[in-house]
Formats: structure tokens, C-alpha cells, sequence
């Protein structure tokens, strides 16, 4: 999510952290279609000149190696999340949701690559800097800006968040599911407090998809070590969560826990990460929440 500035004036650029995560699912490409756990087709050319630096070679080179050195199973987190995540939107779809709100959409590509996404409104939510990248992205990729999605700026640091959602156009009679992956971590306390305020205005029929970094990870020399080691010029991490703490803090907005997972949840789901010998952080859980 996110971006950071050069000299004033200059064309902003994508945020370290968004770029890491686009480039792991992109790298996840090169594996074979039986092994490979999505499809996304569209991401090389959305992320333009910083694509070459994954594309070294079929394994990505330096990057996993340094992503790997650093944070171990991160690589495998990031692409065993993205797959259970698709299959949260594709379930969520079936059910009959008709609003996709991404939060710290970043290089997301749902909104273009999974089937029925564009019978449903997709709205993408970003630091404001990070929402014309992602515009201007789109429209070189695909010529267009897809009528069936709607960018909109988001500071989940200011008091404006907490009417974020209603204010980009989200209909809160219309069922939806509030995607926000990747993005907690990063976050203050009175932030993440307003993200859940968000999503409670939204009312009954809401689902939240979530990622969280647990406390003691964020707290700790190695968190810190792998929150510099992922992102280069990346942000801290500055917020982490505790399972046994997560459901009373849903309930306080009006949610009810569905399902919290972690690494072990993801190899039982999806057998190439044994048949592919592949480590998944630990550090790191998907929930799934209603209201």
C-alpha cells in the first residue's frame, strides 16, 4: 500500500512495500500452470520498469533470495494469501456480493483477473499518490479505466477515514466484502481503529477480509529486521494483534469472527506448497470476519 515522494513535483512512485508483494506474485507466474496457485496474467505489465527487476530469471534472481534471507517464508505468505483470498472473493461472489471494497489496493489485480469481478463494483482505496499510479497503470495496461471499478484516495491516518468508504461511493445497502491485506501492520492504533469503523458503517451483510502481523513479531529485533529487509525505504511495522484478542475486538464493531488461519491452514488448503518444499512465515494470520 501506499507510496513514497521524490523532489517535489516529480511523478510519484510506487511504494517499496507494494512493489515487494506485486513482485512475489509475479514471480509466481513462472511456476507451472499445474504448481502455479493463481493466475495473473496482467500484473508484468502493471508494474512496468519495476517487473524487469523479478524477471531476471525464472526464480527471480536476487529479490527471493533476498526476500528469503531476510524473512523466511515470506514468499511462500505472500502467494498462499493471495490464493486464499481469491477463493474468499470467488465464495463471497457466489453468495450474491456486489461491492469489493480493496483497501491499500497497491498493484491488486483482482478486480481484472478473477472471473465475475466485472459484474460486481470493485472499489480501490489508496494514499492518494499511490491512486494515480495505480490509474495511470491501468490505463497503460489496458487502454482504459474499467468502468466497473472506482479509485479513490485513502488516509487511514486522518479523521476523514472513519466516512472513507461512503465517501468513495460505497453503497451500505448493498451486500460487500472489505478486502485489507497486507496493510494492518503498518498501521497506528487509532488508524486500525478507523479502518473497523469504516466497515462497521457499512452494516449488516459486510465481510472483512484481514491480514495481521502478530504482536510479538512487530515487537521484536527480527520484525524489524524483516520489515527493512522486505521493503527497502520501506515503513515500519507499528501494529501487531494477538488471535486470542481478535474476536472481542471484531465484536466491538459489530463483527463476528469466521476464521482466523495461519501458515499450517494454508499447506492443508493447498498441497504445492508441500509438493513445491515450500516454507510459509508463520508470523502472519487471514481472518475472515461478518457482520
Amino acid at each position: 500500500m501506499g507510496v513514497f515522494f521524490g523532489r517535489e513535483g516529480a511523478t510519484p512512485r510506487a511504494e517499496p512495500t507494494a512493489v515487494a508483494s506485486a513482485m512475489c506474485r509475479l514471480i509466481e507466474q513462472f511456476e507451472p500452470a499445474s504448481e502455479r496457485l493463481f493466475d495473473d496474467p496482467l500484473l508484468a505489465d502493471l508494474l512496468g520498469d519495476h517487473a524487469r527487476y523479478a524477471m531476471v530469471d525464472p526464480w527471480g534472481g536476487s529479490f527471493i533470495g533476498r526476500i528469503e534471507g531476510t524473512a523466511p517464508g515470506y514468499y511462500g505468505l505472500q502467494v498462499s494469501r493471495t490464493c486464499f483470498i481469491d477463493d474468499m472473493v470467488a465464495d463471497a461472489l457466489a453468495r450474491g456480493t456486489t461491492q469489493i471494497v480493496i483497501v491499500g489496493a497497491g498493484f491488486d489485480t483482482r478486480a481484472y483477473r478473477l472471473p465475475g469481478m466485472d459484474r460486481v463494483h470493485v472499489f480501490e482505496l489508496d494514499l492518494p499518490s499511490m491512486i494515480e499510479h495505480k490509474r495511470q497503470a491501468v490505463t497503460r495496461t489496458l487502454g482504459t479505466l474499467p468502468a466497473h471499478v472506482t479509485y479513490a484516495p485513502l488516509d487511514l491516518e486522518t479523521l476523514a477515514a472513519a466516512r472513507a468508504f461512503v465517501d468513495a461511493g460505497v453503497d451500505p445497502a448493498e451486500p460487500t466484502m472489505v478486502i485489507c491485506e497486507d496493510v494492518t501492520q503498518y498501521l497506528t492504533d487509532i488508524a486500525f481503529e478507523r479502518l473497523l469503523t469504516s466497515v462497521a458503517s457499512l452494516g449488516l451483510g459486510t465481510d472483512l477480509v484481514l491480514t495481521y502481523v502478530l504482536r510479538p513479531t512487530v515487537r521484536s529485533h527480527e520484525g524489524l529486521a524483516q520489515a527493512r529487509g522486505l521493503a527497502r525505504n520501506g515503513p515500519p511495522w507499528t501494529l501487531g494483534l494477538m488471535p486470542a484478542e481478535v474476536p472481542a475486538l471484531l465484536s466491538a464493531h459489530g463483527l463476528t469472527l469466521i476464521t482466523d488461519i495461519n501458515a499450517g491452514e494454508y499447506r492443508r488448503r493447498y498441497p504445492q506448497l508441500e509438493r513445491r518444499r515450500m516454507k510459509v512465515a508463520p508470523e502472519e494470520h487471514t481472518l475472515l470476519a461478518s457482520a
